[in-house]
């Protein structure tokens, strides 16, 4: 078995918020868009946190399903519909499980 080691996620939650917060508190001088910008970038830094949480958690959860001498293919996909990607596993007799990231 073999698992993603690492997985490259930037923090853009920390800097949107942060953008975000600086020009909300712009209107309130030099000190206000500081003070959003921090502000701003720490529930930014949040949101991101929890994101690698969710996903460590997640590969944890398929590790444990998983009996001896078994794959996993771990997809992100978009779909509409569920009928996709679950026709081609049932037509190999996989199982498929689903999270919603959003």
């Amino acid at each position: 078995m073999s698992v993603l080691a690492d997985k490259d996620r930037p923090c853009f939650g920390f800097l949107a918020g942060g953008l975000a917060g600086a020009l909300m508190g712009l209107p309130a001088g030099p000190m206000g868009a500081v003070l959003g910008a921090a502000l701003g970038g720490a529930a930014g830094l949040t949101r991101d946190s929890t994101h690698v949480d969710a996903d460590e958690a997640f590969v944890s959860g398929v590790i444990r399903l998983m009996a001896p001498r078994t794959a996993a293919i771990v997809l992100e996909t978009d779909e509409d519909g569920a009928s996709e990607v679950g026709e081609i596993v049932a037509s190999r007799r996989g199982r498929l499980r689903r999270r919603d990231i959003r």
